[in-house]
This record gives structure tokens, C-alpha cells and sequence, in this order.
């Protein structure tokens, strides 16, 4: 009777630990950014020593190599002082 007691509780804390593996897992996966290109990336100097940052919040922003890139569309606002 006892051995399936203790049975009984290894097998909830086994359950109890794969199912905060499967949650830090998904953490993990939430918390990696990935690109579709590469490029250039500029962080944003605002955010480098946050430690928390809400959700949504542009982090960086991913220019294209100029190096392999022939042509670059560039937009420019010019003062008219």
C-alpha cells in the first residue's frame, strides 16, 4: 500500500515537471524573434537594459544589406530653413 502511494506521487510530480518543461518551452519559443530576410539589425537603445518589455513594443528594426542589395528605396524629410 505504501509503495503504490509513493507510486502515485512520483508519477504527479513527473507530470508536475513535464508540464513546466512544456510551459518554459513555450516561454522560450514566445520570447525568441526571428526574421523572414537577413539584414541589418538596429536595437532600439531605448529597450537594451529593460528586463521586461510589454508585449507589441518594436524592439529593433532590420534594414536590408546594402552590400548584395542593387537599388534602395529611401524616403527623406528635408527642412525648408
Amino acid at each position: 500500500a505504501k509503495v503504490g502511494q509513493e507510486l502515485t506521487l512520483l508519477d504527479q510530480k513527473i507530470l508536475e515537471v513535464e508540464s513546466g518543461k512544456k510551459i518554459q518551452g513555450n516561454l522560450l519559443e514566445k520570447g525568441k524573434i526571428t526574421a523572414t530576410e537577413d539584414g541589418v539589425l538596429h536595437l532600439n537603445p531605448e529597450h537594451s537594459r529593460s528586463t521586461i518589455i510589454p508585449e507589441g513594443t518594436i524592439l529593433a528594426h532590420l534594414f536590408p544589406q546594402l552590400a548584395r542589395e542593387r537599388k534602395a528605396k529611401l524616403t527623406a524629410y528635408i527642412s525648408s530653413k
